[in-house]
């Protein structure tokens, strides 16, 4: 994994954003605020601590999981930019696999350094994580039932695995959160029941495009891990992971019913 900061280095001593390599990657462009340079060094030295480092998050865990993931890390780059008008982190895996992150647009989350650091942690592990999904188990159909169990197996262990800094330490065995866990697994328990295609179409959207906590095949999954986690431990993700996302969601509802 290699970062390229050629656009953050050009803004940071006054030069040419446009000759640099990262330019491409920038969605829109829009001269970025010179007073930000400071903010914008800083967030880049927390970058290149997080890639020399990681996994920052769960590294154990993540590292059994994805010990074969050599070379598809080595292929890996995380291009920061700034002056992006919008979409300012996302992933392009076309051609190449590229992490974008627009460091202004991060700090304009907070004024605290730790929390901006923790917006480019969870968003690298998550990213990083579907890719390696991915790669070991690539989405060969578009069948709609298949679609929902890649959906919440992939988006469900990212985001567990991306939540914080130690899985040990979550919370999500707390009553506060059981509102959101009822939701996700009842709005799952419908999905998998429509068979109106056009109908199929717009919750499969809406499962990958609505506010987090809406986005019920990814919280559903990433609930039933931790559920696994707290019952079994780390064998119980590791067995989740080899039998891969094939009737992912009958083995959740199979294990709730139990």
């Amino acid at each position: 994994m290699q970062i390229d900061s050629s656009l953050i280095h050009a803004f940071l001593h006054d030069l040419p954003m446009e000759q640099t390599s990262g330019y491409s990657y920038v969605s829109g462009f829009q001269q970025p605020d010179s007073k930000r340079k400071d903010v914008v060094s800083a967030l880049l030295s927390e970058l290149e601590t997080i890639v020399e480092e990681f996994p920052v998050f769960n590294k154990d865990i993540w590292l059994s999981l994805f010990s074969d993931m050599d070379e598809l890390l080595a292929s890996l780059t995380i291009i920061p930019v700034v002056g992006s008008t919008s979409a300012p982190m996302r992933t392009e895996v076309f051609k190449h696999n590229v992490i974008i992150l627009d460091l202004i647009h991060i700090a304009d989350y907070t004024r605290i350094l730790s929390q901006m650091t923790y917006i480019m942690q969870n968003y690298i592990t998550l990213e990083i994580t579907k890719l390696c999904i991915r790669h070991r188990y690539p989405l060969s159909t578009h069948h709609y039932l298949d679609m929902l169990d890649d959906m919440t197996f992939t988006h469900g262990l990212a985001n567990w695995l991306a939540w914080n800094r130690n899985c040990k330490e979550y919370k999500f065995q707390d009553v506060r959160y059981e509102p959101h866990k009822e939701k996700a697994f009842g709005m799952l328990a419908q999905a998998i029941t429509i068979e109106n295609k056009a109908l199929q179409h717009t919750v499969l959207h809406k499962a990958l495009h609505s506010d987090f906590w809406n986005q019920f095949t990814a919280v559903a999954g990433m609930f039933y891990f931790d559920d696994v986690y707290h019952d079994i431990g780390k064998d119980g993700i590791l067995l989740l992971y080899r039998h891969g996302p094939k009737h992912f969601i009958h083995t959740i509802f199979h294990t709730n019913d139990k």
